[in-house]
């Protein structure tokens, strides 16, 4: 159960942008229901709450034009704040909501029960928030993290009472999240345009494999477990029984990650790899929900170098179509959703690649 709501300010409230006049004056704008918003998450018998690392006039405004429980301005620790209104309102990280947007968000984004960004947040705050929202800076974020905060409230509003409604409530939130993954399941079968894609992506895969090439996959995280996964489908055994496909993850060789991690940087783990193992013969696909990891963005850039075949598997943000050969852009509103077109679309490719690779090698 939310009992905390935490917003930045900048990026957040206001579009992070600032306009001066002739005069030399400085302004910042912000939407008038986003502050109607703060009154009904109030309604939910949310405490709200603001950090902020500025301390200027303009923050000064937005303090006194909202009644806030929490006011924190200037603060460069905000993990020290979130700690200081937790402790105030005896509840935990868990139940703290907060709402970011730049690099100095990524870790309370991280650390809180619920963590949200807007689409156009900084890349490493996309990457770790369990929401994505749909709004950009200023633009009616508040009111989209209302109606996010109404639907956990009912998801959760029966906690208090018998065992049977909570199991009610339980089930409601399973059955959303279900809901959730089907309308995201929907959105990919009724874009076309992805569909070809992905059937000419499956294609090309499985062509360079018929012509005695090696996929290779690289990611981070969850993105790891899917390339392991795939990889482990390609080499075992997916649905019918055959030869070995060449197929290898460079995310399982914990000595090489972590040397050139550390010798290096950690941006250089898959592109080092690639360099010493992958030919103009080969495919490599990399994986990422946000499609601006540094060293899976490295890994293609220099895979196209060496002429191999790329494909970048990503969700719905907009990123550099020059990352790759093939862009796969899978719909989804939360990371988690992403992830899950990821896997569908790993035995999708399974599958094809198989079902080619019998006929080709009897």
């Amino acid at each position: 159960m939310i009992k905390i709501a935490i917003f930045d300010i900048d990026g957040i409230m206001t579009d992070g942008r600032l306009t001066i006049d002739e005069s030399g004056k400085q302004y910042k704008s912000i939407r008038l229901r986003d502050l109607d918003a703060l009154t009904e998450i109030k309604k939910l018998g949310i405490k709200v709450a603001a950090i902020t690392g500025e301390n200027t006039k303009i923050v000064d405004c937005f303090h006194e034009s909202y009644n806030w429980d929490y006011f924190y301005k200037g603060c460069k620790n905000k993990i020290s704040a979130m700690n200081e209104i937790a402790g105030n309102e005896n509840a935990d990280f868990k139940d703290i909501l907060y709402v970011g947007d730049g690099k100095y968000d990524v870790e309370p984004i991280q650390s809180s029960g619920v963590g949200i960004c807007p689409c156009d947040a900084y890349f490493k705050a996309r990457e770790v928030a369990d929401i994505i929202l749909n709004s950009k800076s200023g633009e009616g974020i508040v009111e989209e993290v209302f109606a996010i905060l109404e639907k956990l409230n009912k998801s959760f509003d029966n906690d208090n009472k018998e065992n049977v409604d909570a199991d009610s409530g339980i089930n409601n939130y399973v059955t959303e999240n279900i809901n959730d993954h089907i309308t995201a399941i929907k959105a990919l079968s009724d874009d076309k345009e992805l569909v070809m894609k992905i059937s000419q992506v499956c294609k090309v895969i499985s062509e360079v494999i018929n012509g005695g090439g090696t996929l290779y996959i690289c990611g981070n995280g969850g993105s790891a477990a899917d390339a392991q996964h795939i990889v482990a489908e390609l080499i075992g055994r997916f649905k019918m029984e055959r030869k070995s496909i060449p197929a290898e993850a460079l995310t399982t060789n914990t000595s090489i990650l972590t040397a050139i991690g550390n010798d290096y940087d950690y941006s250089e783990v898959f592109e080092r790899q690639v360099i010493a193992k992958v030919t103009d013969r080969d495919v490599v696909l990399g994986i990422s929900t946000s499609g601006t990891s540094s060293n899976v963005v490295k890994a293609l850039k220099k895979s196209s170098e060496i002429g191999a075949s790329t494909v970048m598997l990503t969700g719905s943000n907009k990123i550099d179509d020059k990352i790759a050969d093939y862009i796969i852009d899978m719909p989804g509103k939360e990371v988690s959703r992403i992830q899950e077109m990821h896997i569908l679309f790993g035995h999708i490719l399974a599958g094809f690649i198989e079902k080619e690779y019998i006929n080709s090698n009897p």
